[in-house]
């Protein structure tokens, strides 16, 4: 009997082998090498316009809190200097006074357009981690083949890649086949209720219903996909949902010199190290086990192997995704503490310790 048992389990081990190599051995993808297309030569004066972007500092700083429109009309005066034809050529509309629409009218009206969007507004620098910046946050220096400051990556680069495009294009007198909207919201980083929004209503109103929209995205990255050896683009095609929570504690406070057993920012604390300590659940949704398919099939035998009998390694995967923030971030939804208040004086225990909780929601 024992002989017998032991038979069926080797043959069952066996088996699970056999499975877990066909499927690692068919999961070999090689991704395509494609001829490059050359890139046209980029002027000096595009990277400059990108330092001169960053150096002016439209920063949204929260949606109750009033923007400096001094900084968004230095922007304004910037594009309108830098890129004179876009402005000579194409309709430019407003929204909300700092948000804009360019409209660059395609030869056949008749196809649906094509919206290429960027936002104009960055978030703030927090003034005491300033010191701790290796170049200044707004200072667009430019050193090596790297500009630096806030807005570098998020987003003026998208901003002054399209406006440099198009530039560039009218000057050569080109006509898109298709009409093309360049739109630049300035309130991105607070929601985009007085900017994106308005412009997306303005779209609705006109009936307007456009074949591709591209917005800020991935990166190419050079990092994440070593095993590759080649750099990856990684495309957005989703985006999280957002919301903040805040979490209040109330408790008598009182003087210092006479502490009760527990005080709101006690119990806050508690709170907050409870919530940081259990992530919600995972969820590896379509367009990441997408990404993964692309990319591991590309992989080393191991990472195949665990991307083909996910059934068997799941943990195993999760546990490699969960290890860099990143990717932890793709496969979960996200809640952290980014604001915390309490106390107005050294020697006074508060009354009322809050947290505010910002949560990035995954797709579905």
């Amino acid at each position: 009997m024992l002989k017998k048992i032991f038979y069926v389990l080797v043959f069952a081990l066996l088996a699970v082998a056999a499975i877990v190599l066909i499927n690692t051995f068919r999961f070999n993808k090689s991704i395509p090498v494609k001829e490059s297309l050359a890139i046209p030569n980029i002027s000096d004066s595009a990277a400059m316009h990108l330092s001169r972007a960053i150096q002016i500092k439209t920063v949204s700083f929260g949606d109750t809190l009033a923007i400096d429109t001094t900084a968004f009309l230095k922007f304004r005066t910037f594009m309108e200097t830098s890129y004179p034809v876009l402005h000579q050529k194409l309709q430019r509309q407003q929204f909300n006074e700092f948000s804009y629409v360019f409209t660059w009218k395609g030869k056949d009206t008749t196809l649906k357009p094509i919206v290429l969007m960027a936002h104009l507004d960055v978030v703030p620098v927090e003034a005491v981690a300033e010191n701790k910046w290796s170049v200044p946050s707004f200072s667009g220096s430019i050193i090596k083949d790297t500009i630096w400051g806030r807005g570098a990556t998020d987003d003026k680069a998208s901003a002054i890649s399209i406006m440099e495009a198009a530039e560039q294009l009218l000057k050569e007198n080109y006509q898109p086949q298709q009409t093309i909207y360049l739109c630049f919201g300035h309130d991105e980083e607070i929601a985009g209720k007085r900017g994106a929004a308005k412009i997306a209503q303005w779209f609705q109103q006109n009936n307007i219903h456009p074949q591709l929209v591209v917005d800020e995205g991935g990166i190419v990255d050079t990092e994440r996909f070593k095993e590759l050896g080649r750099p990856v683009a990684v495309i957005g095609v989703g985006e999280k949902g957002y919301v903040n929570i805040d979490i209040t504690v109330e408790i008598p406070g009182g003087h210092s010199s006479m502490p009760a057993s527990e005080t709101a920012i006690d119990v806050l604390n508690k709170a907050i190290a409870k919530i940081r300590a259990q992530q919600m659940p995972v969820s590896i949704t379509p367009p990441v086990e997408e990404l993964l398919n692309r990319v591991g099939g590309n992989g080393s035998f191991i990472t195949r192997m665990a991307l083909s009998n996910q059934w068997l390694f799941s943990s195993m995967l999760i546990n490699k995704l969960e290890k860099e923030k990143g990717t932890n971030a793709m496969i979960h939804t996200t809640l952290v503490p980014t604001i915390v208040k309490a106390g107005i004086k050294d020697n006074v225990i508060p009354s009322v310790a809050k947290a505010t909780f910002n949560s990035r929601i995954l797709p579905g």
